[in-house]
């Protein structure tokens, strides 16, 4: 193995280790949002539940208690949104990195396959010009 080949390798197994941290780092934005998006519904089958029904006759100090929690859980629901949303960005940023990684990483794996090709061939070249003539052209 030539030194260019071990370098090569090397960077290799570096994107190598980095599409997995990649990979980690998406699942968990990927679980992160799927929870948020669960929070979110929640919310907002909490704020159908808790909304007046029609026909009910609500004293005043009710209607105030009732307000509060509805103001309240539409804050969390639309906190909630927003953080689905920018999860949404961040997944797709990630996917788009983690794919660079991937492809750097099956870049260098062609390019060391070559590089150990091309020293196979300088050596087996080597060896044909260090062998007596008659020898050489019996071997092609």
């Amino acid at each position: 193995m030539t030194s260019k080949t071990h370098l090569l390798e090397l960077m290799r197994k570096k994107e190598k280790i980095l599409v997995q941290r990649r990979a980690l780092a998406l699942g968990a934005l990927n679980t992160e949002h799927e929870k948020t998006q669960g929070l979110t519904e929640q919310l907002a089958d909490m704020i159908d539940k808790n909304s007046p029904k029609s026909g009910v006759v609500l004293l005043p100090h009710m209607l105030g208690n009732a307000a509060r929690l509805a103001a309240k859980l539409s804050e969390q629901r639309d906190i909630s949104r927003n953080r689905t949303d920018y999860l949404q960005t961040e997944i797709g940023a990630a996917q788009k990195l983690l794919a660079r990684h991937q492809t750097r990483e099956s870049i260098l794996k062609d390019r060391v396959l070559l590089e150990e090709r091309a020293h196979q061939e300088r050596v087996q070249t080597a060896n044909d010009a260090m062998l007596p003539p008659q020898l050489g052209k019996i071997r092609r």
